[in-house]
């Protein structure tokens, strides 16, 4: 419509007066070529951006993130070049085409399937489409393509569409991670040294060198080591799965932003992702690894933690962290294991301290950030598995619905913890670039589905509290 031609003539000359601009760089002329991108002219491509956001809908609004502050037109030659050279003789039917001059749309349906299963077919439609563009060098050069659902159609429609976007546009690190990372960073090792020394504070021996000494001493805070790295290992363990599984999928991802919590001394890290996923499985496999393998290894930890507790001489008693067993209770998992590893344990009163080995302490502070971070909360691992796993629409409604659940228990049952979640929330929104999957039409398999949800049932396992009928109330 007019809006479309409106933008596109606004972008062409942007674009034509940003060449002159080069070639005058490069002549050291500026002669008839003041001003040629100014702060205004860029102010009202974003203006009219918003508008074709709002026009052209078969552009699925994510895109507009990275479209936005690139502006660089696609050519009609090479919209139809796609088209003809393409798409044209490929099992995907194109039956209309829709653009702009950042992106265009071909929209279609896939030709008949011959015995292959739904997810083999669709992604090899989309491999033989990649393919054919791959041998096309000058335009592979300058296009990239998606293979999405169409948003004007309902979840499971047969209308698909190929969207072309300039090869340019590439989910680079923003400016946002870096604010304030350093700082994140201390603010993140302060936390987990309170922890730690937390741990200790009802331990005699050590509540006895902090109040003779007349200054925070080096044996204080080396008391708490064990804890403080141990617990920071558990994170780097974390992120590690992240990094490797994303190298399988030839996935980068940037520099983990650390987010300190008062009451675990870390609530885990921004890891935001720098290059479009191939597909659905491999944005899965990256976001569902971490938690995965950071519970795994905080319940071996935490294991082990209860077994040096129960071997340990009783002058090694007197060194570890004192806490009361109420503290174990917050989680039905850890209750679980400690009832079947020492349950004595699970009958003393709630208040009655006990000394526990540093990995007690450790896994348990794993198992609860690994697991929170396993809701399916936009921004958080289980917010984007959420979203491989059912598409960004039903994402956001179950984000949105996980949020108010705990708005409501946080209302109900004031909770610290509670309230740190909804707040690191309000920040991943702020940090969080969306995530945009080349082929978002092929679905993710059964097999990776149920390991999906082993992982969350164990993760919900962790954060729910062991029932008060048993804790002899």
């Amino acid at each position: 419509g007019r809006v479309s031609i409106m933008l596109e003539s606004k972008l062409q000359d942007l674009h034509k007066q940003t060449q002159l601009k080069k070639v005058s760089n490069q002549t050291g002329s500026s002669d008839g070529i003041e001003g040629c991108v100014d702060e205004t002219s860029r102010t009202e491509v974003s203006e009219e951006l918003a508008i074709a956001a709002k026009t052209s809908l078969w552009l699925p609004r994510p895109f507009y993130f990275y479209l936005g502050d690139r502006y660089i037109p696609i050519s009609r030659d090479d919209i139809s070049e796609i088209q003809n050279e393409v798409l044209a003789g490929s099992r995907f039917f194109c039956t209309s085409v829709e653009t702009n001059t950042l992106a265009a749309s071909f929209q279609g349906t896939l030709r008949e399937q011959n015995d292959d299963s739904q997810s083999n077919y669709t992604s090899s439609v989309f491999a033989e489409i990649q393919d054919r563009l791959a041998n096309r060098k000058g335009l592979s050069q300058r296009l990239q393509l998606f293979f999405a659902e169409d948003p004007r159609e309902p979840h499971g429609s047969k209308r698909v569409n190929i969207l072309a976007i300039p090869k340019v546009i590439s989910p680079a690190k923003s400016s946002r991670y870096s604010i304030g990372s350093s700082l994140a960073c201390a603010l993140t090792l302060g936390t987990t040294i309170a922890y730690a020394q937390a741990c200790f504070a009802l331990n005699p021996l050590f509540f006895k060198l902090v109040t003779e000494s007349q200054h925070v001493s080096p044996d204080i805070l080396l008391t708490g080591l064990p804890i403080v790295t141990g617990v920071l290992a558990i994170q780097a363990i974390h992120e590690i799965s992240h990094r490797l599984i994303a190298r399988r999928w030839k996935v980068q991802i940037g520099p983990p932003v650390p987010l300190p919590s008062p009451q675990l001394g870390i609530f885990g890290a921004l890891t935001p992702i720098v290059s479009f996923p191939p597909n659905r499985a491999a944005l899965l496999d990256i976001v569902l690894s971490g938690p995965l393998v950071g519970m795994l290894a905080s319940l071996l930890c935490f294991t082990g933690g209860i077994w040096g507790t129960l071997h340990a001489s009783k002058e090694a008693l007197l060194s570890f962290p004192v806490i009361p067993i109420a503290y174990f209770k917050g989680s039905m998992l850890s209750s679980l294991i400690i009832h079947f590893l020492a349950p004595k344990l699970m009958t003393l009163p709630n208040a009655q301290p006990i000394p526990v080995h540093p990995a007690f302490c450790v896994g348990f502070v794993g198992l609860i950030t690994n697991a929170l971070n396993m809701l399916p909360i936009s921004g958080f691992d289980g917010g984007r598995a959420v979203r491989a796993i059912l598409g960004r629409t039903s994402a956001f409604i179950t984000s949105l619905g996980a949020v108010l659940l705990l708005a409501f228990a946080c209302l109900d049952n004031f909770s610290s913890l509670l309230f740190s979640t909804i707040f690191y929330f309000a920040i991943t929104q702020f940090f969080r670039e969306p995530v945009l999957i080349r082929d978002e039409v092929t679905p993710v398999s059964n097999r990776r589905c149920e390991l999906y949800m082993a992982t969350l049932f164990l993760a919900l396992l962790a954060l729910t509290p062991y029932p008060r009928a048993h804790w002899g109330l």
